[in-house]
């Protein structure tokens, strides 16, 4: 099919998730309404310039299904993209192939809403959806306990804990305990429903951001440790 430039992704439809670069002349765009784009740049620096746009191509259902909230890559070996409806799609870069992955398996259709991504150190992948966050292996797949909302972003903390943005509140998980924490109203925390994609991981502080529709929210490493007591 012949490719769509982004001229025509800004006139039908707003490009919805922030681009990625992961190479020096290859620009990842994902957008809900007009598929996914691999943009490939030119010029300089203070000048850039767009040489070329390629639109990808997953399978029949995601060309009608083409409402992509999320992209993450993955050892700059691939590309996740995730869809609304969809599920998860893992492009090879070098090769060009794709691979489509669902997870309503007896669970709702929702499953298969995914509005963030997320690899940790040891190469799980998270994907967050309209209903609650799923944990991804090769050979097994998990929908976390105690986790039902649906979720926005996904960043990782310095300890290896997991927070996760919300509709309603702002969840810690810690995947080597289990242990899940929502932070609302009764923690002091009035910012509760947040926006797509709207969170950063600085990784000079460690310090966490997220964008909710009323707000912005730190969270900040103090030091400080929760003491037992026998």
């Amino acid at each position: 099919q012949e490719s769509r430039g982004l001229g025509d992704v800004y006139k039908r439809q707003q490009i919805h998730t922030r681009p990625v670069r992961d190479f020096a002349d290859t620009l990842w765009v994902a957008t809900v309404g007009c598929g996914v784009f691999r943009v490939t740049l030119g010029g300089t620096a203070s000048q850039p310039s767009i040489r070329g746009v390629e639109q990808l191509h997953f399978n029949d259902e995601l060309e009608i299904k083409n409402f992509f909230f999320t992209l993450y890559p993955e050892n700059g070996s691939a590309m996740w993209f995730g869809n609304r409806g969809g599920g998860a799609v893992r492009y090879d870069i070098a090769g060009g192939g794709s691979e489509v992955f669902k997870f309503d398996a007896g669970r709702s259709a929702i499953a298969n809403d995914i509005f963030a991504i997320h690899r940790s150190g040891d190469g799980t992948m998270w994907f967050g959806t309209s209903g609650g966050l799923i944990e991804f292996r090769r050979d097994s797949t998990s929908h976390v306990p105690g986790i039902r909302n649906t979720v926005h972003g996904i960043l990782e903390d310095r300890k290896g804990d997991l927070w996760l943005s919300t509709n309603r509140g702002l969840v810690q998980y810690s995947p080597h305990t289990g242990y899940v924490v929502t932070y609302g109203y009764s923690y002091g925390l009035n910012t509760i429903e947040y926006s797509d994609g709207a969170c950063f991981a600085d990784p000079r502080t460690g310090t966490l951001f997220f964008g909710g529709i009323d707000g912005l929210v730190t969270i900040e490493d103090t030091g400080f440790r929760e003491q037992e007591y026998n």
